[in-house]
Formats: structure tokens, sequence, C-alpha cells
């Protein structure tokens, strides 16, 4: 640590943005900024674009690990050329903070081949380089103030709190820094999990301080379905894909959480805690007791940006939904793949019902056949 590096208490301060523009000035010169969070968990920040490096004697420190910290997720799309639709997903649902995602090191597409050599070089010995969307506050705020990307190295300096800036300042001691920051902000003191992206399949490299149901749920697969009242062609369509989905992984409908599938459905003018009318019950023959429990509910923004996929069952759902959302309009599509809307059965005859049960199954076919997370069905994947 350097001899005349100050300790900042963002906790106590009534000028943030004063000592967060300090930082971004230390770090513009080629200094390192430490951001220690509550539980001793740190950052150690430094433009990525420094001559100076970082210093080999932080990737020795044990538990230490490399990152490149960017605000959202397009800009994981600069730096990866296209990063696929695993780390994609992962990162819609986990930024900002929870979960780092890493690929491998050696590259030669996006903005990678224009990090400085000794950047390059330290991220082929971890073997991977990770992107990280942290939750803290005070990082983020630096973020787009610093010239070039930020890197960052982390590490548990230990589980305890630290008695006030004495003992703060001891644990820092073996790093070499130019100024620290103490952040309060508790959602950014989780260790995030650190998952390895290799050929649109995930290994989990390291759990950090999230359990295992999150980790689940964030690299699973969550399927949204969209009507109008959520009472019958969206809850069939969420029937009749759970079923499809149990077929296919060989599993009970009840299984499918574990097995990290999550299928649901909504409305884009639904009552609250409506059940699926009987009708449609009863055009899922055995099979209707899937709905028996049905509570319908209007669609909301934080089920559209948690679905991986949304499926809207006429071009007029699609269009309120790209209307009220349009920044999904890239990932909302019709059930049907040839465009066509799935007819509306409400107030009519059971046949009516039963036809629309035959539409969706139809689509839903066709869809799963493009779905790469799925393995194949009969006859599928075999050659002629």
């Amino acid at each position: 640590m350097s001899s005349d590096m100050t300790i900042h208490d963002l906790r106590e301060t009534e000028d943030r943005r004063d000592l967060i523009h300090q930082a971004v000035a230390v770090i513009a010169r080629g200094g390192k900024v430490g951001v220690i969070h509550p539980g001793g968990y740190l950052r150690v920040l430094v433009s990525a674009t420094s001559t100076n490096g970082i210093g080999p004697e932080l990737l020795q420190i044990s538990g230490s690990d490399l990152s490149l910290t960017v605000p959202h997720l397009d800009s994981l799309k600069d730096w990866l050329n296209g990063p696929g639709r695993l780390a994609s997903r992962l990162a819609r649902k986990a930024w900002p903070g929870r979960l780092r995602i890493a690929v491998e090191g050696d590259r030669d597409s996006g903005l990678y081949m224009r990090l400085p050599r000794w950047l390059r070089h330290a991220v082929q010995s971890q073997g991977y380089w990770t992107f990280d969307c942290p939750a803290s506050e005070t990082i983020r705020a630096m973020i787009p103030l610093v010239p070039g990307p930020l890197l960052q190295i982390s590490m548990q300096l230990g589980r305890a709190q630290p008695e006030g800036i004495e003992g703060i300042a001891k644990r820092l001691e073996p790093i070499d820094l130019d100024m620290a920051l103490v952040d309060g902000t508790h959602e950014a003191s989780v260790e995030p999990a650190i998952v390895l992206i290799r050929d649109e399949r995930a290994e989990v490299l390291s759990r950090g301080d999230i359990g295992e149901d999150q980790l689940r749920w964030l690299m699973g697969t969550r399927i949204l379905f969209v009507c109008t009242g959520n009472t019958c062609r969206s809850p069939m369509a969420e029937a009749i894909c759970k079923l499809m989905l149990a077929e296919r992984l060989g599993c009970p409908v009840v299984d499918l959480p574990a097995m990290g599938y999550e299928v649901l459905s909504a409305g884009v003018s639904a009552g609250r805690n409506q059940p699926a009318s009987s009708e449609s019950i009863e055009a899922l023959g055995e099979f209707g007791r899937l709905l028996e429990n049905h509570a319908s509910r209007m669609v909301c923004e934080e089920l559209l940006r948690s679905a991986d996929l949304v499926y809207a069952m006429t071009q007029s759902h699609r269009d309120v939904l790209v209307m009220e959302f349009p920044e999904m309009a890239d990932r909302v599509e019709l059930l049907d793949p040839d465009d066509y809307d799935v007819p509306d059965p409400y107030g009519q005859h059971l046949s009516v019902y039963r036809m629309t049960v035959d539409a969706i199954r139809e689509a839903l076919e066709l869809r799963a056949g493009a779905w790469t997370f799925l393995p194949p069905g009969p006859g599928e994947g075999e050659s002629a």
C-alpha cells in the first residue's frame, strides 16, 4: 500500500460524486483504486489501457480474479462480437451483479485484440477472461468516466467486517493502492459466481455466494406465453409446452424446475387470479389437471426481462408488447413460426377449443425443433 494512500469512507461523506471523480482521475493516470465492500470483499480498479499493468503481486494473491468491467449486455456484445445465446441469457438475468461470465482467453475477434499486450498475457495465463457488471453504484458511476475499459482484480480479504479505517488499512497493506474507497453497498458485497461459457455450454468455475437454486435459475431456460386474458390460449400453451419438455427430457412435469426449465403464461389485458376456463381444461383431456391451479396475471416488465423465449399468440399481442416494451422487439415472436395467429376460442364451442389445442401443439412442435437447449426428439437428428 502506498504510504501516502488515503482511505475514504463513502458511508460518511456528503459528496460521493467528488470522491468518485478523484478516483477516476487516479485511474486515468495509471493508478490503482481499491473499493472495499461489507464483509471484506475488495475490487482493485485500473485502466485496461494503462502501460503500468496491474502488478504480478495482485494476480498472485490467493483467490484473486481478473475481469473486465462492463456497464451492460450491449458492451459484452462489443467485446465478444456475438456472445451467443447462453451468455446473453445469463447477462440479461444476472446483471448488474451476482455473476461473472467467463470465456476462453485466446480470442481473435471483438475488442480483445485492442487490449495491451500485458493484459492479453495476463488473460491467457488465467486461461479465461471474465466480464463483470457489478452492482456497486460507486463502480457503475466510474465506468463511463474512465478513459478506456475498466479492469478489476477481485479478492476476499476476510469474511469479518473490518473495524474502522485502521482495520481496513491493515488488510490493504500487501496491496500497492493509490486510493481506497469504503463502499457500504451490501448488494455489491456478495461474491459473484463465475460461469465459463464454451460452445454454448456452461461450466461453473466458482459458486461465489450465490445459492444453488439461484444459480440453477440463472442458467436455466424460462419460456413465457402471452395472450389476452390468460385464461385460454396462453395457459393451454403453457401446459402443452410443459408436457413436451417433460417428454423430451424424460422426467415428470413437476421435475422441470429442477432440470432448469420454467414455463409461464400471462395476458396483455388479464384479470388477477382468474382460473383457466373450464373449456380449456376439458380440451386438454387427461392433461387438463395441469391447469387446475392456474391463476391469471398481467404481463409485466419483470416477466418479460427474465424470459428467454417469449411467444405471443397473435400479431396484435406482439404489437402490444413491443409498443410498451420496445427493447423487447427482437425477443418477442409469434408462437406460430409461419406467422399465423392462434385462433381465439373464448366463448365458443368445445370443438373450437380442441382446434386451438391442435394449433398450439403443431406450432410448439415446430418451435421445439429449433430449441438448441433440448435433446433431439424421436426421429430428430437421425440420418436419412
